[in-house]
């Protein structure tokens, strides 16, 4: 398939976004993190510095005025746009304050059932064993990059563990729509805080940017063949490869040994 498209009037309308985005009054927590992990991302593809720029500006008054005193699932959302500032400058501030986020997740994350994050807003144990679907984006995509970037084994099935768990624990096995959270307390999906409809079976920039993993370092195969998509992630170190659900509006299933996913479109 061939995507045709007006580049110039593509970048115009990246760059509006840009400009609104860095008028916005944001603080440091997860609307923050996503809304600047795309003013990264269009740094990235485009080259312009002007977007690198204003970014490192506004993550340094953030800086200035004050972080919060103990990270959560949500505010790991800025590690992103950390892992570009370091990537791009490497001013050592960044790096630490990403590594902090990434100690935080690794060792001091609420955790539940085999080894999964718990989703946290605060510091206080407001969700008790929910996985939610913003996990994946805030903390197990953070951690996936970081662990490709530093050669972090560890860390890489740690993340991938996320990715597993999260994949049982909300997508639908009828419609391949995603839960936007389960509570393994009551192990149904109701009473989860926000909302209670199905999510995209993409996960936002999650799964989005796991498609596109070849630019961090893991290779990601695809192949189709009679009508069913296979997407085969391949991990340095890994026991077994992690397989996605790739396309949206699919239906996926585990095959025996829970080794395979099969996405049929």
């Amino acid at each position: 398939m061939k995507l045709e498209y007006d580049r110039e009037q593509v970048e115009e309308a990246v760059h509006r976004i840009v400009k609104r985005t860095m008028q916005m009054d944001l603080t440091w927590d997860w609307p923050c993190g996503v809304a600047y992990y795309g003013v990264a991302a269009a740094y990235e593809r485009t080259g312009k510095k002007e977007y690198l720029e204003l970014l490192q500006a506004r993550v340094d008054e953030l800086i200035s005025l004050g972080l919060p005193e103990t990270w959560t699932v949500n505010t790991c959302a800025m590690g992103h746009c950390l892992m570009t500032l370091y990537e791009a400058g490497g001013q050592p501030r960044y790096r630490e304050l990403l590594k902090s986020k990434i100690e935080y997740l690794r060792t001091e994350a609420l955790r539940f059932g085999n080894h999964v994050l718990q989703h946290t807003v605060s510091p206080q144990n407001d969700f008790p064993e929910q996985a939610w679907a913003d996990t994946l984006f805030m903390a197990a995509y953070l951690m996936l990059r970081y662990g490709v970037a530093e050669e972090d084994t560890e860390l890489i099935q740690d993340a991938l563990n996320q990715w597993y768990w999260h994949i049982n624990y909300l997508q639908d096995p009828e419609s391949a729509f995603f839960y936007h959270g389960y509570d393994n307390i009551s192990k149904g999906h109701r009473g989860i805080q926000g909302n209670f409809q199905k999510v995209d079976p993409g996960l936002g920039s999650g799964t989005g940017a796991c498609l596109s993993l070849r630019s961090f370092g893991l290779r990601g195969v695809l192949r189709i063949k009679d009508k069913i998509l296979y997407l085969f992630l391949l991990c340095p170190g890994a026991e077994a490869d992690i397989i996605l659900p790739c396309p949206v509006f699919c239906k996926a299933e585990m095959l025996p040994g829970d080794t395979l996913r099969k996405v049929s479109l």
